[in-house]
């Protein structure tokens, strides 16, 4: 996926493969992305995408501080964790 930012606090991501725009929740300071399970409720519910099998889930946060914007990958095994080091 990758982010779009837009004005006003509108930032939204890109699911490249279904050219798909998902808007990120605006009233949250961190956003969770993933695919929910017994414990882990994602704001963003990735579990319908192409490839979501790869996807963890408790997958990445996003945290919203002072109108920037911190992308942290929460210990995922696939190819985000490997950009992000």
């Amino acid at each position: 996926m990758q982010l779009t930012s837009a004005t006003n606090r509108q930032l939204r991501l890109l699911q490249v493969q279904t050219i798909t725009l998902i808007e990120l929740p605006q009233h949250l300071e961190i956003i969770r992305i993933g695919k929910p399970d017994g414990n882990w409720q994602p704001d963003i519910d990735v579990s319908n995408f192409p490839n979501s099998d790869i996807v963890s889930h408790s997958h990445v946060e996003i945290r919203i501080l002072n109108n920037r914007y911190f992308i942290e990958d929460l210990g995922s095994s696939n190819i985000l964790s490997k950009l992000l080091q």
